[in-house]
């Protein structure tokens, strides 16, 4: 086989006391506290380091609002994962077969868990094996300068890697005593940590190193000393060979108090007033960020204890759900079962329910699937896509803890039917029929060179016959892989190779589209995103791997993931990869995407003191397609030894490689080849993977190196700095393609034309053959004779030689249509355009021939002339009819009218896409007649209501308005985001526009 563009196709230790079995620690002296507590700040984070700041960032739960309804007592209404899984006590139990509340305070609150063993991989947090686990809980009624009532969340957090068995403890301190406001001043607090920009305090603690078996105790102490209160953030850990103990951080609020008052607080009556639970959680979750966590496998154990005055005692909490409502972060496929008052975790499906004193009993399910199959569970009798979880499978079965009850099963396998098992056995054997038409509906997910096998692949593995799955036709997801966490991270990537070794070939032919519906679709749409997508490819700890031929690498990410660093295809810690002949292209922009350069198309990484030695080569990166959007990142290069040429950027859609490790948030120098060595012949062949690659990918004369989006970059080029060690020697330069045109059923002898990059062609046969030059993308717009309609498209990625478009014309019965003007003066220009195609006359008449149909037409006059009917529809059936057009010199106001902002807010209507700013309550903009395009600006936290998407000035003035409303349910995804990573990561935007010499 030949691939060618041509043929192809620093810790330090704590205070060592053990505090596994007292109350609370002994307050250290720590002498007299000022009134005001300064703190230090941490501002100006640079993208360069914001995805490892963004792994001390542990934010409440963005999705609070959705989880539970208030009728005098708190009821959860959540009915899927993910969701941050373990334990929690929100103060409500079973009393006779229905929920009541009840209230408890205590002065700690501990957690304890015991790990055996853990099998976790999530890519998109930039921490792929690691997981946190964390101790949350509310502290109410703290005295802030001599005024109690204060609530805050404080977290005792670990962040653990399964990979390299490192253990670290983080705090983060949050404020919870307003619905509107979540500010967290300098003089609130002080500790070993900082604030950051106003919003939360974090500290990072100890990292130890610690394998399977250990048990970690995490402890809240609360206390009051020289008239403030105290938290003390403790922990214990021990496995067989190793044992410590100790208080990594004390936070000091600035009380100003004369007697303690705090406690912490669980209630089943009431919330905080932030809105969120006053609740305690030991949970499991991503590492920071508002990130998930997936998990293949895990065992262990989990308590959760209050301290109680009275006994001097720890007790176990009254009664226990199997998830947490305020963390932010959240796990998926851990499966939670209890005995007493100890919860077990097993890797399987993560039904949310209450466990002891609120539900009766547990039962025990197994199901075996097919190898290479997935399986979702839902509770009740009949199986519900909108409650339905997955449930990693352990070879071929899975076996999972659930609540007493109903559950129901969906198995799914491509090019198998999915089947249904309605109301499951406690053991249930699925069996699934072939179905040739079912087609990809399912990811790919490859954990080992063993699993290859069940993705129908063919080869042997090796160098000269590799393993080769063929992704062709339409891959429409199904939407139950669509779920999406409370900060909108996805759980499922579309293809996962992790760890394997085998020679495999995947010809990603057609791009994983999946369309969200149920529960993601709701808080997609609520959050103004698009309700579909792409989903990701990964390689992970893998090598041999070669990705080929994709014709669409696309996707889009939330930018509730800024400071996360991501990508549509990302290499990981992966060895001879090859990436060859692919197209990636950015989602269009968007309130709320994600933007470069958090987010690239293909992200590359590996560790600075290694090579990894993948060849990047003949892939093209064309940029957005519509034009005035950011550049986007379309290489995002941290990784050292790898082979980069034969490519095509753009303008708009760069590559990118930082002297930056991504993964440590460290400084880190990489060193690759952005082109050959030499400036080789048009048929040098290297060898990648056994596969030979040849030729040019803009049809030049030479290899060398890439081609950077103008004709005239010579070398040594580095994308103007932002590839920050080394350079392409021998970029890809100027050359002159043909483009081949085919009106497909016009006759001959008839002229049309083609305007091509703004000039005109004209051709008397259905063919047209232009030459052009290779510095960019065309454009270009077709006119056709009277009675012939052009519906094809008018834009092409016109890159290398011999480029053909192929396009058909329509005809039928034709019928005039005449279109009389007054109003201009003699031998005036004017224009009518119908059906895509435009007429022009200096007469006062334009006839058109149409087929029957209904059709829209727009009028255009010469300069400073408008017609009153700029636009409108037309309607043909059977006979001839006439249109009159005035035109005037007059012009008229539009009025948009804002509702719902604070007074004095910015805001901005673009119409047709020009920019009117305002912070007063209206707009005023004078626009001649015609029909106007009109976008409202969209303010973080408010949803907005515009009355019309389109506008008629037609003969008089017109009014507009524009309604915005506070949307609570998701204030702390607008404003925990938008505002804390936006100062957490201050100075983080790059300005990626790029000048191309010309």
């Amino acid at each position: 086989m030949v691939i060618s563009l041509i043929t192809v196709t620093p810790f330090q230790t704590q205070d060592s006391h053990d505090y596994r079995h007292s109350a609370m620690p002994a307050s250290p002296n720590i002498g007299y506290v000022n009134s005001t507590i300064r703190t230090p700040v941490e501002t100006n984070y640079s993208i360069l380091t914001a995805s490892k700041s963004m792994h001390y960032f542990y934010p409440p739960n963005s999705e609070i609002g959705k989880m539970y309804h208030y009728d005098g007592i708190i009821t959860p209404t959540k009915i899927a994962s993910p969701s941050p899984m373990g334990l929690s006590d929100i103060g409500l139990y079973n009393n006779s077969g229905h929920l009541s509340a009840y209230n408890v305070t205590s002065s700690s609150v501990m957690g304890e868990i015991t790990l055996n063993s853990s099998n976790e991989y999530y890519l998109d947090d930039d921490m792929p094996n690691s997981f946190s686990i964390q101790l949350n809980a509310v502290l109410n009624n703290v005295t802030l300068h001599g005024t109690p009532k204060y609530v805050f969340w404080t977290q005792n957090v670990v962040v653990y890697s399964v990979r390299t068995h490192e253990l670290t403890f983080i705090d983060n301190v949050w404020n919870f005593s307003s619905r509107s406001s979540f500010a967290l001043p300098l003089s609130t607090l002080e500790g070993k940590g900082k604030i950051v920009s106003n919003k939360y305090y974090y500290y990072v603690g100890p990292t130890l190193n610690i394998s399977f078996p250990f048990t970690l105790k995490l402890y809240l102490n609360y206390s009051f000393a020289n008239g403030n209160d105290l938290v003390y953030f403790n922990y214990s850990i021990l496995n067989p060979s190793y044992s410590k103990s100790g208080s990594y951080d004390m936070v000091t609020f600035n009380s100003n108090s004369s007697e303690s008052g705090a406690y912490y607080f669980v209630s089943g009556y009431v919330t905080s007033p932030s809105g969120l639970l006053n609740d305690a959680e030991l949970v499991i979750g991503g590492p920071g960020g508002g990130s998930n966590a997936n998990f293949y496998s895990i065992n262990g154990t989990m308590s959760l204890y209050l301290f109680n005055e009275t006994a001097h005692a720890y007790e176990p909490v009254k009664s226990a759900y199997d998830y947490g409502f305020d963390t932010g972060e959240t796990s998926y496929g851990v499966n939670v079962g209890w005995s007493n008052h100890t919860a077990k975790l097993t890797g399987g499906p993560s039904l949310l329910y209450g466990m002891w004193n609120v539900s009766a009993s547990e039962r025990i399910i197994k199901i075996e699937a097919p190898s290479g199959s997935f399986v979702f569970i839902s509770p009740g009798s009949e199986f519900n896509n909108t409650s339905a979880v997955w449930a990693p499978l352990n070879g071929i079965n899975t076996t999972f803890y659930a609540a007493s009850g109903s559950y129901s099963a969906a198995v799914l396998k491509n090019y198998y039917k999915q089947t249904f098992y309605n109301d499951i056995n406690p053991l249930t054997n699925a069996s699934l029929l072939p179905d040739k038409y079912a087609g990809v509906y399912t990811p790919i997910m490859i954990f080992n060179n063993s699993q290859i096998a069940a993705y129908g692949a063919f080869g042997l593995g090796t160098a000269s016959s590799p393993y080769a799955i063929y992704l062709n036709g339409s891959a429409s997801i199904s939407p139950l892989f669509g779920a999406l966490n409370d900060y909108f991270f996805p759980v499922f990537a579309g293809v996962s190779i992790v760890n394997v070794t085998k020679h495999l070939i995947i010809y990603y032919n057609s791009p994983m589209s999946i369309n969200y519906t149920g529960h993601p679709e709701y808080q997609l749409k609520a959050a103004n995103l698009p309700l579909n997508n792409y989903l990701t490819l990964q390689v992970y700890g893998s090598s041999n791997i070669s990705i080929l031929n994709a014709s669409l690498i696309s996707g889009w990410f939330p930018s509730t993931m800024a400071g996360f660093i991501v990508g549509d295809l990302t290499v990981w810690n992966s060895t001879n990869v090859l990436v060859a002949s692919n197209t990636f292209v950015p989602f269009s922009y968007f309130p709320g995407e994600l933007q470069s350069a958090y987010f690239s198309s293909l992200l590359i990484y590996g560790a600075p003191d290694t090579l990894e030695n993948d060849t990047i080569w003949g892939n093209t990166f064309p940029g957005p397609i519509i034009a005035g959007v950011n550049t986007t990142t379309g290489l995002f290069m941290d990784a050292s030894g790898n082979l980069v040429y034969n490519n095509f950027f753009t303008e708009q859609d760069i590559a990118y490689s930082p002297n930056i490790n991504i993964y440590t948030g460290k400084n880190a120098t990489y060193h690759d080849y952005w082109s050959l060595s030499n400036k080789e012949p048009v048929n040098y062949t290297i060898y990648v993977n056994g596969i030979p690659l040849i030729g040019s990918i803009i049809g030049g004369g030479f290899e060398g190196g890439n081609y950077w989006g103008s004709p005239y970059i010579t070398g040594p080029w580095n994308e103007q700095g932002y590839i920050e060690s080394g350079y392409d020697y021998y970029p890809l330069n100027y050359f002159s393609y043909i483009l081949f045109l085919h009106a497909s059923g016009l006759p001959k002898g008839l002229s049309w034309q083609a305007s091509i990059n703004g000039v005109y062609y004209v051709s008397n046969t259905p063919y047209m053959n232009v030459s052009l030059y290779n510095d960019g993308n065309s454009s270009f717009s077709v006119y056709l004779p009277p009675g012939y309609i052009y519906s094809g498209e008018n834009y092409i990625y016109a890159y290398k030689n011999n480029t053909y478009y192929n396009f058909t014309v329509n005809t039928g019965v034709l019928f005039s249509v005449t279109f009389n003007e007054e109003g201009l003066p003699g031998n005036s220009t004017w224009e009518v355009q119908v059906a895509g195609n435009i007429y022009a006359s200096i007469s006062r008449s334009i006839t058109v021939l149409l087929p029957n149909g209904t059709y829209t037409y727009e009028i255009y006059g010469p300069y400073g002339y408008s017609p009153h009917n700029s636009y409108g529809y037309l309607n043909v059936s059977g006979s001839s009819s006439i249109i009159s057009v005035k035109f005037t010199t007059s012009m008229y106001i539009l009025t948009v009218s804002e509702h719902g902002l604070p007074k004095g807010t910015d805001w901005f209507i673009v119409v047709d896409g020009k920019v009117y700013y305002g912070n007063t309550s209206t707009i005023k903009i004078l626009l001649p007649p015609g029909r106007y395009s009109i976008y409202a600006d969209t303010i973080p936290g408010y949803s907005k209501t515009l009355s019309t998407n389109t506008i008629i000035i037609n003969g008089k003035n017109l009014d507009v308005s524009v309604t915005y409303i506070q949307n609570r349910d998701i204030i702390f995804y607008y404003y925990i985001i938008a505002s804390t990573a936006a100062g957490l990561i201050a100075g983080a935007a790059i300005g990626f526009y790029i000048r191309r010499k010309h």
